[in-house]
């Protein structure tokens, strides 16, 4: 129980909660889910022996007589090592949006305060609503959206077991990375060290600079270890990488080795394309289009580089579509990709959860094109794209999401940049 002040040897996780929600898909199954992962935590051995006595706390648990709950719930916070909170939606802002519960709004502002970002965890079930820039409070934009889980009320056993047992995996890492971040262990994270885009290259979406090749042909046959330039046309991109250091490095032989196995392909950032060569270079192996035949010029590349991460360019879409830029075609190029590139990284060994990139170039007066609402014709042009370039970075975990939901902010900020919502009719998960 929650008395005084914690032992040294006692670690508490904090919840605050809402009870706007049906309990059985709200407040009681994430308190389940949190003892569970606190459980799980508990009994690995890797971890630190401060960590090792963990349990839930929440409210005025525990405390005898009439406690002042405000104070107390503060006082808990400020003792807590890991604090979570619900920000569901369950609530409208006077301007229509949606808000999570007043009340986890103050209790997580006050965790900030006290706790700072590396103990704050949130999380929202997504049958009442998804995250965006548009939607989230302020304080909450500028990092890492909440974790997400979907139970829709009434759902049926074995579908909150499911959803459960995913969302106790993703607990358990969350709060262990926030306990590896207490002065009182010594487990520390790396942030894993991405490639920086090259200098010369006038922006982010390359790691090659202008005139620099890419790589060499990787053909068998003698005479054919042509040196392949990407084009120069406005590119498209998605970086996928681990979301921590991995203190391993592959080498080119063993990447083309795992290339060449073909149980898992590392295809070009290009749909439609049933044709690619194999590309070598100094720093990693990957894919191309060519051109043309037995052209020197890439349309399109995939490169794994010897530190796990993927960096996949194409410069074929938007040049192709010219003043548009086609909704429908997009996400299906960046919801196949990050399928494709982390079941790679996966062969190599790195698990998820995967932090991704994904930006776009030349976006600024391209209009938007996406299909029409059911039974109804499309009249004119879209929306025009305002923004030269659009960017948005988030993490995918396979045990709690698929592709899509993962890069779902991306594709409603398109549209936001357009000066729209993504419509509700358009594919949502």
């Amino acid at each position: 129980m929650f008395l005084g002040r914690m032992v040294a040897m006692q670690q508490k996780v904090f919840f605050s909660w809402q009870a706007d929600t049906d309990s059985r898909t709200g407040r009681n199954f994430v308190t389940d889910v949190l003892e569970r992962a606190c459980k799980r935590l508990g009994s690995n051995p890797d971890l630190e022996e401060a960590t090792r006595d963990l349990s839930v706390d929440s409210d005025t648990k525990g405390v005898p007589g009439q406690a002042p709950i405000v104070d107390t719930i503060f006082r808990k916070i400020d003792e807590a090592s890991v604090y979570v909170a619900d920000v569901t939606f369950v609530a409208k802002r006077i301007d229509g949006r949606p808000s999570p519960n007043p009340n986890v709004l103050i209790e997580y502002g006050w965790a900030l305060k006290s706790r700072g970002y590396e103990k704050v965890i949130t999380l929202m079930n997504t049958a009442y609503g998804e995250p965006s820039d548009l939607t989230l409070p302020f304080n909450m934009k500028h990092v890492l959206h909440p974790i997400q889980y979907h139970l829709e009320e009434g759902a049926s056993s074995e579908e909150k077991n499911k959803v459960r047992d995913q969302l106790v995996k993703v607990l358990e890492k969350a709060i262990g990375r926030s306990l590896g971040s207490s002065p009182e262990t010594v487990v520390s994270v790396q942030p894993f060290p991405e490639k920086e885009p090259a200098h010369g290259a006038r922006g982010p979406a390359r790691f090659r600079d202008w005139g620099e090749s890419i790589g060499f042909d990787n053909a068998l046959g003698a005479g054919e270890h042509q040196e392949i330039f990407l084009t120069d046309n406005t590119p498209m991109w998605l970086r996928v990488m681990p979301t921590s250091a991995l203190n391993k490095i592959w080498s080119v032989p063993e990447l083309l080795s795992i290339l060449g196995e073909g149980s898992t392909s590392l295809s070009p950032f290009i749909r439609g394309r049933s044709g690619y060569s194999v590309l070598r270079a100094e720093d990693g192996v990957g894919t191309f289009v060519r051109a043309g035949d037995n052209d020197s010029v890439a349309l399109a590349v995939a490169l794994v580089f010897e530190t796990g991460e993927i960096w996949a360019i194409n410069t074929t879409l938007l040049p192709y579509a010219r003043k548009k830029l086609f909704q429908v075609d997009i996400e299906k190029n960046y919801t196949n990709a990050l399928e494709e590139y982390t079941a790679f990284l996966s062969k190599l060994g790195i698990e998820g959860p995967y932090r991704w990139i994904a930006g776009m170039d030349g976006t600024k007066g391209r209009t938007l094109s996406y299909p029409p609402p059911p039974n109804r014709g499309f009249v004119g042009d879209g929306p025009v794209c305002a923004a030269s370039q659009i960017i948005v970075e988030g993490v995918y975990d396979p045990q709690l999401q698929t592709p899509f939901q993962s890069l779902l902010p991306f594709y409603k900020k398109i549209f936001e940049k357009c000066g729209e919502v993504r419509p509700e009719y358009l594919k949502q998960s």
